[in-house]
């Protein structure tokens, strides 16, 4: 992590330790990180997120800063299946007619992955999401989130993957 600024126009910011507890809301720390430091936009996102790419992340932040009609940008994923709330109610069907489930209605999810904020929209608001954030759908293969052991093996397979296609290309690219 210490090597991060000499390789990266970076800054390292170590989270204080009364902000390493589970019961800590990330609009906190969020609040935190973004109190040591003075920028138009923040991006925020996090290590737990190792497959983002630099295109998506340019592409979040041209998608925001060319549409002034948002206070903040928040990546989500688009889900097109029958999903139920607690009770178990249909949310986007019904029972009495079954859609192919490509014909129902998205349901998106805010995936935490990234977010693109300016300013005057974390003063206003104190979060990382203002009142009218515009939904940014990333590369689904770009969305795995390391929760879980299962999650880090899955993401670095990917990564694996990704790294002998892009050899691949590069190979015949030089010939």
């Amino acid at each position: 992590m210490q090597e991060a600024p000499d390789l990266f126009d970076v800054e390292i910011i170590e989270r204080e330790e009364r902000f390493c507890t589970p019961d800590v809301s990330l609009n906190d720390i969020f609040a935190n990180d973004i109190s040591k430091m003075d920028a138009d936009i923040y991006l925020h996102t996090y290590c737990t997120s190792p497959l983002i790419t630099p295109a998506t992340i340019e592409n979040a932040i041209n998608s925001f800063t060319n549409d002034d009609s948002h206070d903040s940008l928040m990546s989500v994923t688009e889900h097109q299946s029958w999903y139920y709330n607690s009770n178990f109610e249909p949310i986007n069907h019904s029972y009495e007619e079954v859609e192919d489930t490509q014909d129902l209605e998205p349901v998106y999810e805010e995936n935490g992955i990234l977010y693109v904020l300016p300013h005057e929209t974390v003063e206003k608001y104190g979060r990382r999401i203002g009142d009218n954030p515009m939904h940014f759908e990333m590369p689904p293969i770009e969305e795995i989130e390391i929760d879980y052991q299962w999650e880090f093996e899955v993401a670095e397979a990917t990564h694996r993957e990704r790294e002998l296609r892009e050899n691949i290309l590069t190979s015949h690219r030089n010939k």
